[in-house]
């Protein structure tokens, strides 16, 4: 990767409407939650989205206005992958 950037964002979760046999909606939603990944800031760009630098590391923090704040939260390693945790869970 040229330019390795760590990406956290809040994910609003997913929703689609389908109908039922009489026409009724029927609504599935997916989780939302934090969302983090790892990718090359080269290839994706960054949107007008700011990255910091924090111990040789680069972030970029994706927030929206209507998503939660970060306080109290931790990057943690949880079952292979990177995830946004509260602090002391």
């Amino acid at each position: 990767m040229a330019e390795p950037v760590v990406l956290v964002a809040w994910d609003k979760g997913s929703a689609e409407l389908s109908r039922g046999p009489s026409g009724e909606a029927i609504w599935e939603r997916g989780p939302k939650g934090w969302v983090v990944a790892v990718a090359d800031l080269a290839v994706i760009g960054s949107h007008g989205v700011p990255t910091i630098e924090l111990d040789g590391l680069t972030f970029q923090l994706a927030l929206v206005p209507d998503g939660p704040n970060l306080d109290g939260c931790e990057l943690r390693l949880n079952g292979g992958s990177l995830a946004i945790e509260a602090s002391g869970t």
